[in-house]
């Protein structure tokens, strides 16, 4: 089986003779296995350190497997990632870049060398745009994830806009870095399915321009790494998913599409990060004194990972922000119609739209206010203040310090469910007058939901009760409120009865201007 270009190896599969083309990339089916059978021969080298053979996983972090038949093989000037030698026998590959999670492999890497871009505006695997020093001879090896790259002042761009565009499927390098280019550069994907592997750090410079509409994937396995954008735009997702890897950003990140971070360590070092989405699942998230705005999608966090929230200000504008009682954010704000799953806040979160917090045993929240229709759901969680300025639902059994319900509201407590004034805390639940009361009921017609007062006597007026038990060895007073049956454990003062009369034409029902005490009268 020969291949002259880019290739797919799916399936489990038999070879007397496989030939791989220098400078393609070859992607095995993750979990099966390519044997080269007994006697048989794997051609898979590159020609030279400009033309490696890539030979990887379909899936990234599972392996998929060459079967040697017991023999023991040799290739060279390869680049290979989760890719496992089986059979009896080991694959010696000189010249060789290991991108992490081979076995059965003998890998002698190539030397590290410092790479800079010279010629103006080119391709990516182009030797004659390489060269081993500042404004050197051409001709150096294309970049390698063991190699530094720069482009500086003596890189040869001498009209406005020359592009040096990544051609090839995958790129590599160790650490990239732009300074002092002359006439704004660009930097740039030849296809959107491009993609560029750093295994170091990067830092990109004010005066170039950034179009590179391909994944960027930051691949260190070192601790120490550092990213600066130079107020740059990323437009695809950039990756943070070096095993013990490290990163920090040293200016503000701005993405109009994802920043995952799937392994080792991200800080954003007190920068504003915007960026569509959000994912965090890897060893750890420092987040210091950062302003992080999500804009489109969802803000996740691992059950694994570690969250220093700092005095971090996190905003979801078009999504849902999810992680485990394990995570403590300091300030979050969701801007738009969303729901807060399984986390503490240590500060305060604001529900700007409408909004669900959907908590568990464990979970406590210092200050949370919905400033529209409001929905708390699950059971076991704290509040030290809830504050509702619209409707809400109280769904689940949940304890309160402080529970704030607006006037002129409906506030709808879950059947069989309860929830707990702590010791020594507030019920804030009265109306502001006969004209604005609020209402308390149960969410089920007939079926109460409970109140614990822990043992307090409470006292509300201008309240409409259905459905609502009081527990817990205190009684609740409601001066001025209405009793609209199976209530419990309250005391009940109702206001007196009066003969109204609709005043001043067509209006609204809640408009006192159209209500009076007298037929025609002053409303």
């Amino acid at each position: 089986a020969t291949f002259l270009a880019n290739g797919d190896l799916n399936g489990s599969n038999s070879f007397m003779a496989l030939h791989l083309a220098p400078g393609f990339q070859y992607r095995f089916r993750h979990g099966k296995t390519t044997t080269i059978v007994p006697g048989g021969t794997l051609d898979a080298s590159g020609s030279s350190c400009s033309n490696y053979i890539t030979l990887i996983s379909l899936s990234s972090g599972n392996q998929a497997f060459i079967n040697t038949s017991g023999a023991n093989l040799a290739v060279q000037f390869v680049t290979l990632m989760d890719m496992a030698v089986m059979g009896g026998g080991v694959i010696s590959a000189a010249n060789s870049i290991d991108l992490g999670n081979n076995t059965g492999w003998n890998v002698t890497p190539p030397p590290s060398r410092t790479l800079y871009w010279v010629g103006g505006g080119g391709n990516w695997n182009d030797v004659l745009h390489w060269s081993l020093s500042s404004g050197g001879a051409n001709g150096a090896c294309i970049p390698s994830a063991f190699d530094d790259v720069f482009f500086d002042q003596n890189s040869g761009f001498v009209s406005a806009g020359e592009a040096v565009s990544v051609n090839i499927e995958t790129a590599y390098c160790r650490d990239m870095t732009w300074i002092n280019v002359a006439n704004t550069p660009e930097f740039k994907v030849s296809s959107a399915s491009n993609k560029l592997y750093v295994y170091g750090s990067l830092a990109l410079a004010p005066g170039m321009i950034l179009n590179f509409d391909g994944e960027i994937h930051m691949r260190s396995t070192s601790t120490g790494e550092t990213f600066f954008s130079a107020g740059k735009t990323f437009i695809k997702v950039v990756y943070f998913e070096g095993v013990g890897g490290e990163w920090t950003l040293l200016d503000n990140f701005t993405s109009s599409n994802r920043l995952n971070h799937t392994t080792g360590i991200f800080r954003t070092g007190g920068n504003t990060v915007i960026v569509s989405g959000f994912t965090s699942g890897g060893d750890a998230l420092y987040l210091g004194s950062s302003i992080l705005n999500v804009t489109q999608t969802n803000f996740s966090l691992g059950s694994l990972t570690l969250l220093d929230a700092g005095t971090s200000h996190v905003t979801v504008s078009g999504g849902n922000l999810s992680g485990y009682p394990s995570h403590t954010f300091y300030n979050v704000t969701m801007g738009g119609f969303g729901t807060v799953s399984n986390i503490n806040v240590s500060n305060k979160i604001t529900f700007q739209g409408l909004g669900i917090y959907e908590g568990q045993s464990g979970c406590t929240i210092n200050e949370v206010e919905f400033q529209q229709k409001g929905t708390i759901d699950g059971s076991g969680a704290f509040f030290s203040t809830a504050t509702f300025l619209a409707n809400g639902d109280l769904n689940g059994s949940n304890s309160f310090m402080a529970l704030n319900l607006a006037p002129g509201f409906l506030y709808r407590f879950q059947k069989g469910k309860t929830s707990t004034i702590a010791a020594g805390g507030t019920l804030n639940a009265s109306g502001s007058g006969c004209n604005n009361y609020i209402t308390l009921s149960s969410g089920s017609a007939g079926n109460q939901a409970f109140l614990n007062t822990s043992g307090a006597n409470l006292a509300l007026q201008y309240v409409t009760l259905m459905d609502m038990a009081v527990t817990g060895g205190g009684v609740i007073s409601a001066a001025n409120s209405i009793d609209l049956g199976n209530n419990t454990g309250w005391n009940i003062t109702p206001p007196a009865s009066r003969a109204l009369y609709w005043v001043g034409g067509g209006g609204n029902w809640d408009d006192v201007s159209h209500w009076s005490l007298t037929s025609g009268g002053a409303g």
